[in-house]
């Protein structure tokens, strides 16, 4: 029997991120017996803060609900908004997946750690040590994190952090099309990672499309493991984001705090390094390290 009525908030507009970690929720609530109610908004991506009655209105959304799950991870600008909300829903039971937000039990993954332990196979077990990075959005907490680890990686090999090799991009696809077309005429780079899936995909579409072979010539790793990235070709190396671990722990967490539990203000779980094609692990296609030079574009 379905017991405790809880809302996500999240945003209107869905990316391949926020539909695994949103199938991972209904699966979860289904298991915990949750009654799971979906609160998409249009101000997550938003650059100014929004009016009072706006969140005014999503208090009203979400009614009686036992407790609010917020998926933090997919808001940008929209952060101070949800700080916001958090006061306003305070003390009612609440967690956040992705961002540390004040007053709310927040469940996040080792971005850092993860991100460190991505650069340091591409450096140790494939040779690569002209990486480019394509950084997430700046005002993202997760991509920061990922960046530091990147960093730290380079700094244990010695390996100088040369700052025309760190791109900007915001978690989409196009994004890192766009970094990799402003890279200087004759960068030299032999591998890439991307701060999410969606940008490592596109980025090995581009490059494979510029004639450059994944992974011979480059090889590429992501962070997440979306649907996409088993089935392409070739398969890609991801940190696995735990989904089906982040959104039990996020339900959890606000049902321990409806049975008036203390809970910790922070849970971390850990990532899963899923080792595909894309970086030249199994079935690395063509020639060996000893023949690969590094490129220039």
């Amino acid at each position: 029997m379905v017991g405790r009525r809880f809302c996500l908030l999240l945003d209107e507009n869905r990316c391949a991120y926020s539909h695994a970690l949103g199938d991972a929720m209904n699966a979860a609530a289904q298991k915990l017996g949750v009654h799971l109610e979906y609160l998409p908004v249009a101000w997550a991506r938003s650059s100014e803060e929004i009016a009072d009655t706006d969140l005014e209105e999503i208090l009203l959304r979400a009614g009686n609900a036992d407790g609010l799950i917020m998926m933090s991870s997919v808001f940008s600008h929209g952060l101070k908004n949800l700080a916001q909300l958090a006061q306003l829903w305070w003390p009612r039971p609440a967690s956040s997946i992705g961002y540390r937000l004040p007053l709310v039990p927040s469940v996040l993954v080792d971005n850092r750690g993860a991100m460190q332990a991505a650069t340091r196979h591409l450096i140790a077990d494939h040779g690569r040590k002209n990486i480019l990075f394509i950084r997430g959005r700046a005002d993202s907490q997760e991509a920061t994190d990922r960046y530091f680890g990147f960093r730290q990686a380079l700094r244990e090999r010695q390996i100088i952090s040369e700052a025309q090799r760190v791109l900007q991009g915001d978690f989409t696809g196009l994004s890192a099309v766009n970094a990799l077309s402003r890279l200087p005429a004759g960068a030299i780079f032999d591998a890439v990672i991307a701060s999410n899936d969606e940008m490592a995909l596109a980025a090995m579409t581009d490059l494979e499309r510029k004639g450059y072979r994944v992974p011979d010539d480059v090889a590429v790793i992501g962070f997440d493991d979306i649907p996409a990235a088993s089935i392409a070709r070739p398969p890609l190396t991801t940190m696995a984001q735990p989904f089906d671990a982040l959104a039990e722990s996020a339900i959890e967490l606000v049902l321990e705090r409806c049975q008036g539990l203390q809970v910790p203000t922070l849970k971390e779980v850990p990532v899963n390094f899923v080792q595909r094609s894309s970086c030249g692990c199994s079935g690395r296609l063509g020639t060996s390290l000893a023949s690969r030079r590094p490129l220039r574009i």
